[in-house]
């Protein structure tokens, strides 16, 4: 499988360069494209692994929090549809990924997307899930309807969080086709879009089960930093984790080596 990254950041150039590189030594043969913002210096990123700059620039902060996807889409449109590659992987400037992205998603089918989280939205729902509870509770149903008139898809579907996830060209291709609109988010529309369009839904194993603090001291999307220390820990166990998020802290490409070399 062909594998390729497309790295989104917006802020914090050096820490967006360590990233890069840790990347490129572990993942030498991967291309490496990426989808931010026109912060100051961005062009260094190239000298870091970079093979090119996408930037959706007439779109606010919010909405590119919100849809990642759609940010994704206009990537793919513009540029990813004349790049060479099987699999998406989108990486996001706080996700620290220690070992080659054949290992960690190698189990991963080919034509199958990778999400973390993933939840049925009955369940999602009965754990209160915001994106499809209280205020948003009218954009998943405007969603719902928009998919079904489009696909006629009404079964139900996942809920998942977006950071981590890997998706296959063919998927890209035809959600590029669709003019998919911002209900919701994109933890919402990216799985209930798959379904309808028939894609098989694949855990990356990134982030288990949610609400647990087992999993949520190294992995999460709530924003609760990772502590390098607690990182160094599991790169020095042999099976432990390979993959966290958030990490904003710099941890250069030698350190990260040093750790995994010490396993014990």
């Amino acid at each position: 499988m062909k594998r390729a990254v497309l790295f989104r950041f917006h802020k914090n150039l050096e820490l967006c360069k360590d990233r890069l590189r840790l990347l490129k030594e572990l993942n030498p043969e991967v291309n490496i494209y990426g989808l931010g913002e026109n912060i100051n210096r961005s062009e260094e990123l190239k000298e870091a692994g970079l093979e090119d700059i996408h930037v959706v620039d007439d779109k606010d902060s919010e909405w590119k929090w919100m849809n990642g996807d759609l940010a994704v889409r206009d990537w793919f449109k513009n540029k990813g549809k004349n790049r060479d590659f099987d699999m998406l992987h989108i990486v996001e400037w706080d996700l620290l990924l220690a070992a080659p992205l054949d290992e960690i998603y190698g189990h991963v089918s080919k034509g199958s997307l990778g999400l973390s989280g993933l939840k049925p939205i009955d369940e999602a729902e009965n754990y209160g899930w915001s994106w499809i509870t209280g205020e948003y509770r009218s954009e998943w149903e405007k969603l719902r309807g928009w998919v079904e008139s489009q696909t006629g898809y009404s079964g139900e579907s996942f809920g998942c969080i977006f950071p981590g996830c890997c998706l296959p060209r063919n998927f890209l291709e035809e959600y590029s086709d669709l003019d998919v609109p911002a209900y919701s988010n994109d933890e919402v529309r990216v799985p209930l879009i798959a379904e309808a369009l028939g894609y098989k839904l694949e855990r990356t194993g990134l982030y288990p089960e949610w609400g647990q603090t087992s999993i949520n001291r190294y992995f999460n999307a709530t924003g609760d930093l990772i502590h390098p220390e607690k990182i160094r820990r599991e790169l020095e166990k042999t099976g432990g984790r390979r993959a966290f998020h958030p990490v904003r802290d710099r941890i250069g490409k030698d350190k990260v080596m040093k750790w995994k070399h010490q396993t014990s």
